[in-house]
Protein backbone atom coordinates (compact mmCIF):
# COMPACT_ATOMS: atom_id res chain seq x y z
CA UNK A 1 0.00 0.00 0.00
CA UNK A 2 1.12 3.37 -0.76
CA UNK A 3 1.13 5.92 1.82
CA UNK A 4 1.53 9.75 1.55
CA UNK A 5 5.02 11.17 0.43
CA UNK A 6 5.91 7.49 -0.83
CA UNK A 7 6.11 7.17 -4.89
CA UNK A 8 4.15 4.89 -6.80
CA UNK A 9 7.22 3.86 -8.55
CA UNK A 10 7.09 5.46 -11.90
CA UNK A 11 5.77 8.46 -10.74
CA UNK A 12 2.92 9.40 -12.66
CA UNK A 13 0.48 8.52 -10.23
CA UNK A 14 -1.90 10.50 -8.08
CA UNK A 15 0.07 9.80 -4.60
CA UNK A 16 3.42 10.58 -6.57
CA UNK A 17 5.78 12.13 -4.24
CA UNK A 18 6.62 15.40 -6.55
CA UNK A 19 4.31 17.74 -6.91
CA UNK A 20 3.07 18.48 -10.98
CA UNK A 21 2.13 21.96 -11.15
CA UNK A 22 3.40 25.07 -9.65
CA UNK A 23 2.54 25.05 -5.94
CA UNK A 24 4.37 26.38 -3.24
CA UNK A 25 5.82 24.99 0.21
CA UNK A 26 3.32 27.13 1.92
CA UNK A 27 0.96 24.85 -0.41
CA UNK A 28 2.04 21.68 0.44
CA UNK A 29 2.43 22.30 4.12
CA UNK A 30 -1.49 23.33 4.09
CA UNK A 31 -2.08 20.37 2.08
CA UNK A 32 -0.06 18.19 4.83
CA UNK A 33 -1.71 19.64 7.51
CA UNK A 34 -5.30 19.32 6.02
CA UNK A 35 -4.50 15.42 4.93
CA UNK A 36 -3.34 14.79 8.43
CA UNK A 37 -6.59 15.91 9.79
CA UNK A 38 -7.88 12.62 8.84
CA UNK A 39 -11.96 11.68 10.26
CA UNK A 40 -12.18 15.89 10.21
CA UNK A 41 -11.08 16.39 6.46
CA UNK A 42 -14.37 15.83 4.77
CA UNK A 43 -16.29 18.21 7.46
CA UNK A 44 -13.27 20.83 6.73
CA UNK A 45 -13.89 20.00 2.85
CA UNK A 46 -17.50 21.13 3.16
CA UNK A 47 -16.91 23.96 5.45
CA UNK A 48 -14.45 25.60 2.24
CA UNK A 49 -17.35 24.42 -0.26
CA UNK A 50 -19.28 27.28 1.39
CA UNK A 51 -16.31 29.33 1.27
CA UNK A 52 -16.39 29.34 -2.10
CA UNK A 53 -12.30 30.35 -2.98
CA UNK A 54 -11.07 28.51 -5.90
CA UNK A 55 -7.59 28.16 -3.85
CA UNK A 56 -8.76 27.01 -1.20
CA UNK A 57 -11.08 24.80 -2.70
CA UNK A 58 -7.90 23.18 -4.65
CA UNK A 59 -5.87 22.83 -1.28
CA UNK A 60 -8.56 20.94 0.20
CA UNK A 61 -8.86 18.61 -3.07
CA UNK A 62 -5.24 18.06 -2.84
CA UNK A 63 -5.37 17.30 1.03
CA UNK A 64 -8.43 14.76 0.19
CA UNK A 65 -6.09 12.72 -2.29
CA UNK A 66 -3.05 13.04 0.26
CA UNK A 67 -5.62 11.70 2.90
CA UNK A 68 -6.67 8.72 0.61
CA UNK A 69 -3.05 7.78 -0.64
CA UNK A 70 -2.36 7.43 2.92
CA UNK A 71 -5.05 5.87 4.22
CA UNK A 72 -4.29 2.71 5.92
CA UNK A 73 -8.19 0.57 5.51
CA UNK A 74 -7.33 -2.37 8.05
CA UNK A 75 -10.74 -3.87 6.96
CA UNK A 76 -12.75 -4.12 4.19
CA UNK A 77 -15.95 -1.70 3.79
CA UNK A 78 -19.22 -3.08 5.63
CA UNK A 79 -21.91 -0.62 4.37
CA UNK A 80 -24.98 -2.14 6.10
CA UNK A 81 -22.62 -1.30 9.60
CA UNK A 82 -20.68 1.52 8.45
CA UNK A 83 -23.50 3.91 7.30
CA UNK A 84 -24.13 4.86 11.07
CA UNK A 85 -19.90 5.37 12.02
CA UNK A 86 -19.08 8.21 13.61
CA UNK A 87 -16.20 9.31 10.80
CA UNK A 88 -17.97 10.59 8.12
CA UNK A 89 -15.21 9.03 5.63
CA UNK A 90 -16.63 5.60 6.48
CA UNK A 91 -19.94 6.46 6.08
CA UNK A 92 -19.18 8.06 2.52
CA UNK A 93 -17.67 4.63 2.10
CA UNK A 94 -20.04 3.10 3.46
CA UNK A 95 -22.57 4.59 1.30
CA UNK A 96 -20.14 4.30 -2.40
CA UNK A 97 -20.18 0.78 -1.38
CA UNK A 98 -23.55 -0.12 -0.88
CA UNK A 99 -23.53 1.82 -4.37
CA UNK A 100 -20.60 -0.74 -6.26
CA UNK A 101 -22.82 -3.49 -5.23
CA UNK A 102 -26.34 -2.37 -6.14
CA UNK A 103 -27.52 -3.21 -3.01
CA UNK A 104 -31.08 -1.63 -3.08
CA UNK A 105 -32.06 -2.83 0.45
CA UNK A 106 -30.18 0.10 1.92
CA UNK A 107 -31.97 2.66 -0.28
CA UNK A 108 -33.83 3.71 3.26
CA UNK A 109 -30.64 4.50 5.11
CA UNK A 110 -29.35 6.40 2.11
CA UNK A 111 -32.16 8.13 1.77
CA UNK A 112 -32.11 9.33 5.52
CA UNK A 113 -28.03 9.79 4.53
CA UNK A 114 -28.99 12.76 2.47
CA UNK A 115 -29.65 14.73 5.38
CA UNK A 116 -26.41 13.63 6.76
CA UNK A 117 -24.39 16.46 8.53
CA UNK A 118 -21.19 16.06 6.74
CA UNK A 119 -21.80 17.18 3.17
CA UNK A 120 -19.27 15.03 1.61
CA UNK A 121 -21.94 11.76 2.83
CA UNK A 122 -24.47 13.82 1.33
CA UNK A 123 -23.35 14.52 -1.78
CA UNK A 124 -22.30 10.85 -1.60
CA UNK A 125 -25.87 9.28 -0.78
CA UNK A 126 -27.29 11.84 -3.69
CA UNK A 127 -24.95 10.04 -6.59
CA UNK A 128 -25.58 6.33 -4.93
CA UNK A 129 -29.59 6.64 -4.99
CA UNK A 130 -29.72 8.21 -8.55
CA UNK A 131 -27.13 5.10 -9.43
CA UNK A 132 -29.73 2.68 -7.65
CA UNK A 133 -32.40 3.95 -8.46
CA UNK A 134 -32.20 5.45 -12.02
CA UNK A 135 -34.29 8.52 -10.09
CA UNK A 136 -32.93 12.22 -10.80
CA UNK A 137 -34.87 14.26 -8.32
CA UNK A 138 -32.36 17.23 -8.89
CA UNK A 139 -30.67 16.50 -5.03
CA UNK A 140 -28.32 19.38 -4.28
CA UNK A 141 -26.12 18.60 -1.04
CA UNK A 142 -24.60 21.94 -0.60
CA UNK A 143 -28.48 23.16 -0.46
CA UNK A 144 -29.68 25.29 1.95
CA UNK A 145 -31.02 23.36 4.91
CA UNK A 146 -34.99 24.04 4.27
CA UNK A 147 -34.34 22.75 0.94
CA UNK A 148 -32.24 19.61 2.18
CA UNK A 149 -35.15 18.51 3.89
CA UNK A 150 -37.56 19.03 1.61
CA UNK A 151 -35.53 16.71 -1.11
CA UNK A 152 -35.52 14.64 1.69
CA UNK A 153 -38.93 14.55 2.45
CA UNK A 154 -39.34 13.76 -1.97
CA UNK A 155 -37.17 11.21 -1.44
CA UNK A 156 -39.33 9.41 1.50
CA UNK A 157 -42.11 10.10 -0.07
CA UNK A 158 -41.05 8.09 -3.75
CA UNK A 159 -39.93 5.49 -1.26
CA UNK A 160 -43.23 5.20 0.55
CA UNK A 161 -44.76 5.08 -3.05
CA UNK A 162 -42.69 2.09 -4.29
CA UNK A 163 -44.03 -1.73 -4.19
Amino acid sequence: MRHAGTSSGNGDGACSDSPRSGGTSADAAQIATLAGRGARLFSALSQVMRARSPRLLALALAAALVSACASDSRRPIRPFDDLHDPNPSIRSQAVSEAARRGDDKLIPELIELLDDEDAAVRLTAGQALRDLTGRDSGYRAYAPAPELRRQVQDWRAWRASQP
